[in-house]
């Protein structure tokens, strides 16, 4: 299986994010659009591929080989792990009311999380 870039890709997508948001709202938003897109959209898009590369979907170069297809249907442990992660991207993308102090300590259990499935 060939190998993709997380840098490479993750910068296009920053790339692609700001044309949208230039062709909305105009060429003077662009720069904030890609400090949004690293603020607001790095670490859902990060922790995507994270579990694309457990699962085997795609080899990320940045992420070690021995991480590469380690979630089986078998993996119990694993796969509760990914599910821990899809629950708090979706209490933090609902954009409730969450205070400073919960939505940081979601984002370390996140990164926890995420350093684990690939440990």
């Amino acid at each position: 299986m060939e190998s993709r870039s997380l840098y490479s890709a993750a910068y296009h997508e920053a790339e692609r994010f700001r044309d949208e948001v230039v062709d909305r709202l105009g060429n003077a938003l662009s720069d904030d659009a890609i400090r949004e897109w690293n603020r607001e959209r790095w670490w859902r898009w990060v922790s995507d591929r994270v579990i694309q590369h457990v699962r085997g979907n795609v080899m990320w170069q940045e992420l070690s080989s021995e991480s590469f297809a380690s979630v089986g249907a078998d993996s119990h442990q694993q796969n509760e792990i990914i599910g821990k992660i899809e629950a708090i991207k979706s209490k933090i993308g609902e954009g409730g009311l969450l205070s400073f102090e919960e939505v940081e300590r979601l984002g370390e259990e996140w990164a926890d999380l995420i350093n684990r499935l690939l440990a």
